[in-house]
């Protein structure tokens, strides 16, 4: 009796520890549009939200579900939808919103991409960065 205990000891810290260590949530959507965001920001982000999506709370090198969409702007080859989150206590939006070029924007509606959330200070204002990894 005395061995079961510590067997199921083990196993439930081995099952903690694989949760609290794992850095990707696994719980990924259906769709014919699909998108995941690591957050490369260094810092942790809160009330996430991408174009229409609300993403929720990803810490610092964490990784999103993968998101189903019905479509996905870009600007040529970058993302361009808007992206929000608190950061350090505020409120902080994307820096993606301000292409000024209008020509090259489409809207994809298939496939599976991966994100990069990062960010940036430009004269003492934060913004946040979509990229494709």
């Amino acid at each position: 009796m005395k061995n079961f205990s510590i067997i199921l000891l083990i196993g439930l810290l081995a099952g903690s520890c694989y949760k609290r260590c794992n850095k990707t949530i696994s719980c990924h959507e259906e769709g014919e549009l699909r998108v995941i965001f690591e957050n490369s920001s260094g810092e942790d982000l809160t009330d996430l939200k991408v174009g229409d999506r609300f993403v929720g709370n990803l810490e610092k090198g964490q990784s999103s579900c993968y998101l189903a969409y019905d479509t996905f702007g870009f600007d040529g080859d970058l993302p361009d939808e808007k992206c929000e989150a608190t950061v350090r206590g505020k409120n902080v939006e994307s820096y993606n919103r301000f292409y000024e070029c209008g020509t090259n924007k489409f809207d994809k509606t298939k496939g599976d991409y991966e994100m990069k959330i990062k960010l940036l200070t430009i004269e003492g204002v934060d913004y946040l960065e979509l990229k494709m990894k």
